[in-house]
């Protein structure tokens, strides 16, 4: 009898803690590892960060360290975050953007060399959509798509055509059909809405693709292939996907970051095995990650600190899976992965030399670590007000929602953020989109909200 007590309060224990779990999960909604810390948008809005503060790039007015996540100022209105070596910035739903940090190089695009220890507004305009960081250099777009650029020039990484450093948020050239920005450690990529490639900046170790050339101080075409949808640039290397859902690699390969199985630099873009199921993609300082549209993540390249997440500190030059097929997304720093679970719950592994892990610890972790969701200041938390079910689960784009509540509006977003029309016929809804991972944003009539992953093939 005593054993039967022991195993029912074993089981009970094991639902309550599944219970907690699933509580703290549809917690975090996106997230940026920075140089040696991280940031974080909860699913209401709010904004997080931990790691190395010795810049103010936590942005909690303070220089100290901080192992845990910690809520920076109570606006619950955020809705991009980019993270570079000391610094940070963010895009708010209005529009406007927002700097703190490291300004050593006017980096921060307000004019000035002072460091920001509280997110500050960066001007007054309210058309940005993305933003950037790179090593001391930015890149942006507004929403009618022309190209931003300031700081540190001295490879041409700003794009305007000499190696001036500028504080002041400078236009690239004229174009205004800009679509993807990453801005490496000091180079620049992006796609136009063309899905043209450009590049520009260093190109030490061929890592602009464009084989033994010098810098480049303004944007320069890639070959002419019109089909590239996302890329990742890490230090001196640089990864992409196609539409065709294949992988792509070029530049430095010292620790077998580009996955083609050698150390051998890559001049030229050059496939990565023959999968054609590839979906997200993220690059550190020499190690990859890589989502495929199943939901598994793999990883490859430098492995010294455990930031490849497969239970062991040896490096590997070929794509090796990271724990099951439960993944959402995936940001790298320097030396440092997060990732989000398909249920919102959030994981860290690397090097936690700085806390940028979350754990509440200064240990390197080789395999992926639960870190917990901690309640938002101000913020009214009613994490059982939803319960929906989307179905049928991987679908062709139509799908219904079951929910208690009545539901009041449905939007749909791919893996960059960007906004996917939705269309309501009836009890069932529809996008229109290619195969891939979406997050679908369910709301009621009374304010709650619900956010639940879709897949498509």
């Amino acid at each position: 009898m005593k054993n039967q007590n022991n195993f029912k309060i074993f089981i009970l224990l094991i639902f309550v803690f599944l219970i907690n779990v699933s509580s703290i999960g549809q917690c975090w909604s996106k997230i940026e590892a920075g140089g040696w810390h991280t940031l974080a948008i909860k699913s209401d809005g709010t904004l997080w960060a931990w790691g190395d503060n010795s810049a103010g790039q936590i942005g909690d007015n303070t220089s100290v360290n901080k192992i845990s996540p910690v809520q920076i100022g109570t606006a619950s209105n955020w809705s991009r975050i980019a993270a570079g070596s000391k610094n940070s910035f963010a895009i708010k739903t209005d529009g406007t953007l927002w700097g703190w940090g490291f300004n050593g190089s006017c980096n921060l695009g307000d004019g000035t060399f002072f460091n920001r220890y509280i997110p500050t507004q960066i001007g007054t305009a309210t058309n940005w959509k993305q933003i950037a960081c790179g090593d001391l250099h930015t890149l942006a777009t507004k929403m009618d798509g022309t190209l931003w650029s300031w700081g540190n020039n001295f490879y041409g990484q700003l794009g305007h055509g000499n190696t001036n450093d500028t504080g002041i948020r400078t236009q690239v050239g004229t174009d205004n059909n800009w679509s993807t920005i990453v801005a490496s450690y000091e180079n620049s990529l992006a796609l136009k809405t063309s899905q043209l490639l450009w590049a520009w900046g260093r190109n030490n170790n061929l890592q602009l693709g464009l084989g033994p050339m010098a810098q480049q101080n303004q944007p320069t075409q890639i070959g002419t292939a019109v089909n590239w949808s996302l890329i990742a640039a890490g230090l001196s290397y640089t990864m992409a996907i196609k539409d065709d859902k294949s992988l792509w690699g070029w530049g430095l390969n010292d620790y077998g970051q580009l996955g083609d199985g050698s150390f051998t630099t890559l001049a030229v873009r050059t496939q990565i095995g023959t999968a054609l199921n590839w979906s997200q993609i993220t690059a550190g300082r020499a190690h990859t990650l890589a989502m495929k549209i199943d939901n598994t993540l793999w990883a490859w390249g430098r492995n010294d600190f455990g930031q490849l997440g497969i239970g062991n500190f040896t490096g590997t030059t070929i794509r090796t899976q990271v724990g099951s097929n439960e993944w959402f997304s995936v940001t790298s720093g320097s030396l440092h992965t997060v990732a989000i679970k398909t249920d919102g719950t959030l994981w860290t592994w690397g090097s936690n030399v700085y806390g940028q892990l979350g754990d509440g610890t200064f240990v390197n972790k080789n395999s992926p670590t639960f870190i917990i969701c901690p309640s938002s200041l101000g913020i009214k938390e009613n994490k059982n007000a939803m319960n929906c079910l989307i179905f049928p689960n991987p679908s062709n784009g139509t799908f219904s929602i079951q929910s208690k509540n009545v539901i009041q509006t449905v939007t749909a977003f791919d893996i960059l953020g960007k906004q996917i029309e939705v269309e309501k016929n009836n009890e069932s809804y529809k996008i229109n989109a290619s195969n891939g991972i979406y997050s679908i944003k369910i709301s009621d009539s009374e304010g709650n909200s619900q956010i639940k992953k879709l897949i498509i093939q």
